[in-house]
């Protein structure tokens, strides 16, 4: 399910089908919220999206996918809506600017004073 094989969908998706994947939605949104840690929550989205793929299908998994992350939302659980946004569409990788390395500066020796003067 990579970003091209899945796109996003239309507001009238969202409103149509909305009603029709209540329970689903109550489901999932339930199983993730209950979750104690992040591995736990990945466990429960992939529980979810798997379980509505096999009843469902995957042509409306997109729809699924932006209601339940909403739902989510509601919930007060934004950290869970973003980890299933991420897992269909996953976050475009921003490259992190290349810092310059300063160069090296030269060691800088003590003045050899005292073996001189003993010299």
């Amino acid at each position: 399910m990579g970003p091209r094989s899945v796109k996003r969908p239309k507001p009238t998706d969202l409103l149509r089908f909305r009603l029709a994947y209540f329970v689903e939605i109550a489901r999932g949104s339930s199983v993730i919220v209950s979750t104690l840690s992040s591995a736990t929550r990945a466990a429960a989205i992939s529980e979810a999206l798997d379980d509505f793929v096999y009843w469902r299908g995957k042509e409306d998994l997109p729809v699924y996918v932006a209601l339940l992350a909403e739902r989510l939302e509601e919930r007060g659980e934004p950290d869970a809506a973003k980890d299933v946004r991420e897992r269909v569409w996953p976050a475009p990788v921003i490259p992190t600017p290349v810092q310059a390395v300063p160069a090296a500066q030269p060691v800088r020796r003590r003045p050899e004073r005292a073996l001189r003067a003993a010299a």
